[in-house]
């Protein structure tokens, strides 16, 4: 009996740790089971986000390409410092990158012409005031994004445009009388003598001396002496074609380009150009002073192949114009 207790003893154990062993494996498998769907879990997910990370990097150096592409469009853009074909370039350009039917650069002038139920309207602003617009329409909406950003490049470049003429202007033309600087007219003198002999036209040179002006300054100073040179300029200008170049050529003394001009067409220039600058008298401050000018003329290729020569003779007759009573023109005379 003692026999059988101990092997039931020893059976129940055993049953027991088999049991025990049995219940701990299940465990430890539904452990390994669930530590194997986190980490399935943990490794689709980060699968994903690498995926959608993947895209969305794909997509911002996608975006970011463009962006840097349409902006080095501006290198196009400003090649040029003619707005007209600036506009011909931005068109071009613009056509690669989206559809519409018609695209316009508009002068603000022009405006009310368009109605911005037809065309879109952006407008290009320099300096806080809008010089025009382009207009596009035919468009789709998603495009509207390319568009602004190369038209803003069309902007930049309008900016540019601007401010290089501002600066030549400020560099070719007299702070005080706002006629050409001598440099430029002298550049300008030869390229036009350069022209006119290949084309046989004439071309005439006028040297224009302000009468009695040391005689003003003295009188009325300094101050009231620049506000007639400005007015005498003025009036010079005012006489002049368009096609023509008024010049200050130093001091009181200013000289006048006449393109396609003879002789006669010089001496007839030269007789309104006096007449105007002597038609009514120049207020300055509170002084009214009334001014003449002597002119003397030259033309190519009869008094001179070169400008200094043609000046030389302009400046004789300049001097025979102030010998024989002033305000008046004369003709270069080379038979003296």
């Amino acid at each position: 009996m003692c026999i059988a207790v101990v092997l039931t003893i020893v059976y129940l154990i055993g049953f027991w740790i088999i049991f025990s062993l049995i219940k701990k494996r299940r465990v430890l498998r539904t452990q390994q089971n669930e530590k194997y769907k986190k980490l399935t879990n943990t490794r689709k997910r980060l699968y994903h986000d690498l995926e959608e990370n993947k895209r969305k990097n794909a997509e911002a150096e996608k975006e970011a390409n463009r962006e840097v592409h349409l902006y080095e469009i501006v290198k196009d853009i400003t090649k040029t410092l003619d707005e007209i074909e600036m506009f011909k370039i931005f068109k071009e350009k613009l056509q690669g990158y989206m559809k519409f039917e018609d695209c316009l650069f508009i002068d603000s002038n022009d405006l009310s012409k368009f109605k911005q139920v037809e065309y879109y309207l952006f407008p290009l602003r320099v300096e806080n005031n809008i010089e025009g617009y382009l207009g596009i329409n035919g468009y789709k909406e998603e495009d509207l994004e390319v568009f602004h950003i190369l038209a803003n490049q069309f902007a930049l470049g309008m900016r540019r445009i601007k401010l290089y003429k501002a600066i030549e202007e400020i560099a070719i033309r007299d702070e005080l009388t706002r006629a050409y600087v001598r440099k430029y007219v002298m550049d300008r003198f030869f390229e036009s003598i350069i022209r006119a002999s290949k084309y046989n036209m004439p071309l005439a040179f006028l040297m224009i001396d302000i009468d009695d002006f040391k005689k003003c300054n003295d009188i009325y100073g300094h101050l009231v002496g620049d506000a007639v040179l400005k007015e005498v300029a003025s009036r010079i200008i005012k006489a002049a074609r368009e096609i023509d170049l008024v010049g200050r050529y130093g001091g009181e003394e200013f000289c006048v380009i006449l393109m396609d001009t003879d002789r006669d067409g010089a001496y007839r220039a030269g007789e309104r150009i006096c007449q105007i600058v002597s038609s009514s008298p120049i207020v300055a401050y509170n002084d009214t002073i009334n001014i003449t000018v002597s002119i003397g003329a030259a033309s190519f290729p009869e008094d001179g192949n070169d400008p200094y020569s043609i000046i030389e003779a302009a400046d004789r007759a300049l001097y025979d114009a102030k010998a024989s009573g002033k305000n008046k023109i004369m003709l270069f005379n080379n038979n003296k």
